[in-house]
């Protein structure tokens, strides 16, 4: 049993049992929360009300799929998305991420999108109900997917008795089994799936807590989207193995506004929190001296960077923009590459670390 500063880390079988544990030991505390104008207003779940969402969907699944079924989840940024993946943890089903289609990019996402369900096998669409309208107009043009049924997650009825639904679905677990499939951008090719059980889910959060060193006074902020492999591992993976809160806010409002992504760290007292190169490079270049004022990043204990080629000199230039912050160069840490890279290199792997000129621990 690893041990934090005032409790221990979850060890358990699946996201689903650590939701549960920390929805008995927490349940009031915030478990995520989602900026919905990018910077002050705000939606939040408690651990116990994200547990009693996911049972509700899982509840609702198991009236429809079997264990096993592959389940397509199209959500933009937000707290649906988390409640409908973890209702796929606990009803069996296996979600697999994406991007819902947006106007006017259509002729690139449904492709995609065609690609995965077929390549996945989904059977099925969970999506939100503010969504729902929209994709049925995107899908129109598609049949292969336009023939899926959809479920809007949002505000399902719960189980009749959601404790005992919640036993029953954790004592049925494997942990063996599939829990979700990651599939890469389709940026130089047909998007790539790979199948990801909950023991290398829960490895993965160990994993990312040690090379980060996590521990019992984490609080992430995050803004990467949902069916990227950091957004949806890092972002997903680390509130609910610690039992601590993440805020997050959508790609689209950090893009408009990168001092957003920094404000919400100053303002919730943010200890982790990474992105690609190229978004340390936009807060470089683009986040003014007035936004600067009353910033205070002293909090930020790891600066993830990864996704991408790692250019020194643009974490160089991010120290120099956001030292008078209180940001510390040592803070940055390697994280994973491209997903797509035959040589993915590993979460703070010595090499990369060395070539970022990151100390071996700080």
């Amino acid at each position: 049993m690893i041990t934090t500063s005032s409790g221990p880390a979850f060890h358990g079988h699946t996201l689903a049992h650590a939701l549960s544990h920390w929805a008995q030991h927490r349940p009031v505390d915030t478990a995520f929360r989602y900026l919905i104008d990018g910077e002050q207003k705000a939606v939040a779940k408690t651990f116990a009300q994200l547990e009693r969402d996911a049972l509700a969907v899982a509840a609702a699944l198991v009236e429809c799929t079997e264990p096993g079924d592959r389940a397509l989840l199209l959500y933009p940024r937000g707290l649906d998305f988390i409640a409908a993946f973890l209702g796929c943890v606990y009803a069996g089903v296996v979600a697999v991420p994406a991007c819902p289609p947006q106007r006017g990019r259509l002729d690139r996402a449904l492709p995609r999108l065609q690609a995965i369900a077929a390549d996945s096998g989904a059977g099925l669409v969970l999506t939100s109900r503010s969504k729902n309208a929209a994709l049925v107009d995107a899908l129109a043009s598609c049949p292969s997917l336009a023939r899926l049924p959809r479920i809007a997650t949002d505000n399902l009825r719960s189980a009749d008795d959601p404790m005992l639904f919640a036993d029953h679905a954790l004592a049925s677990l494997d942990p063996r089994g599939v829990a979700f499939v990651q599939y890469t951008s389709g940026a130089t090719r047909t998007p790539q799936g790979t199948t990801v059980t909950h023991t290398h889910l829960m490895q993965d959060a160990e994993c990312i807590r040690s090379a980060f060193r996590h521990d019992d006074r984490f609080v992430g902020v995050a803004w990467l989207p949902i069916d990227h492999d950091r957004g949806s591992l890092c972002d997903l993976l680390q509130p609910l193995y610690l039992g601590r809160p993440c805020t997050l806010l959508a790609p689209l409002d950090f893009l408009k506004r990168p001092a957003r992504w920094l404000q919400a760290i100053s303002r919730y007292r943010a200890t982790t929190s990474g992105a690609p190169d190229f978004a340390y490079a936009l807060c470089a270049r683009n986040v003014s001296d007035e936004d600067k004022k009353g910033l205070d990043l002293s909090s930020w204990q790891v600066a993830h960077v990864g996704a991408e080629p790692i250019r020194p000199a643009t974490l160089e230039r991010f120290a120099a923009a956001f030292g008078s912050c209180g940001f510390r160069r040592e803070a940055f840490q390697p994280a994973s590459g491209m997903i797509e890279s035959p040589r993915r290199p590993t979460i703070a792997s010595p090499a990369r670390r060395a070539a970022l000129g990151v100390p071996a621990a700080h």
